[in-house]
């Protein structure tokens, strides 16, 4: 990925503006594939894909719906997004 690429994406991901249902309020604590995929711009299906191929942060499972956490999502995008276990390698302090 080059850095023109990626700097996109990052800024993509703090661009993300939140529902019209809610302006004023706080961001949401976790957001769906659907909100990864606008972040992104991509389909939903490049997201469900990422997610089984272990390149996004592990999901959340709420009332059988899949979840990530927003803050993570932000910190895994500036971080490089790197691939799932290097991710949670880096989070508890391990190198990978």
């Amino acid at each position: 990925m080059n850095l023109e690429t990626y700097a996109h994406l990052v800024a993509g991901c703090y661009a993300k503006s939140e529902p019209a249902s809610n302006p004023t309020g706080p961001p949401p604590l976790v957001v769906d594939a659907s909100w990864i995929a606008s972040a992104f711009a991509v389909s939903l299906r490049t997201v469900r894909r990422w997610d089984v191929e272990a390149k996004l942060p592990r999901p959340i499972a709420i009332d059988r719906c899949i979840r990530w956490r927003r803050q993570e999502i932000l910190d895994w995008c500036e971080a490089g997004m790197p691939r799932r276990h290097e991710w949670e390698a880096m989070r508890e302090g391990c190198s990978p």
